[in-house]
């Protein structure tokens, strides 16, 4: 599945996805998924996004920037099960 989560600048989309993913310290509440308590882990291995920081590879593609990013999260699995899921 794929979810585009879509605003104005300043609506606070970055600050939902870091809480979300928990890399925002900052927030009070519980971060569910499929009605438990989301762990930073479990987050990570059900998710993912690109930060807007991120920098990128000028000479490399999008699908190549996909892959690479796939390769460096899913290091637990074959390079070709990763590269199918991009």
């Amino acid at each position: 599945e794929l979810l585009a989560i879509m605003g104005p600048s300043g609506s606070g989309k970055t600050s939902l996805l870091n809480c979300l993913s928990q890399r925002n310290e900052g927030y009070t509440g519980q971060v569910t998924m499929n009605c438990s308590i989301a762990t930073q882990s479990t987050m990570s291995r059900a998710s993912g996004f690109v930060q807007q920081e991120d920098l990128f590879i000028t000479t490399l593609t999008p699908r190549e920037h996909l892959k690479f990013s796939a390769t460096m999260r899913m290091r637990n699995i074959s390079k070709e099960v990763a590269n199918s899921r991009v």
